[in-house]
């Protein structure tokens, strides 16, 4: 688990990253509920989640910002 913060773009808030190997679907069943259980402890809300890599995230954030926007300057 890592807390980020994307400074380019600078893009708002931080961001709870997880991430886990699996090796079975069994395994996966059990790391999504701990994970889970882990952003009910953190006080995250379904509709805060992100479900996207930083990358994507980046690029969505220059295009709603125009070619001409503060984050090309």
């Amino acid at each position: 688990i890592n807390l980020d913060r994307v400074t380019q773009p600078p893009l708002p808030g931080y961001f709870l990253e997880l991430k886990s190997r699996t090796w079975s679907a069994q395994d996966a069943r059990r790391k999504a509920e701990l994970l889970g259980e882990l952003l009910a402890i953190f006080g995250a809300r379904e509709e805060e989640l992100v479900r996207r890599e930083y990358l994507e995230l980046a690029l969505e954030y220059r295009e709603s910002r125009g070619p001409e926007g503060p984050a090309d300057r």
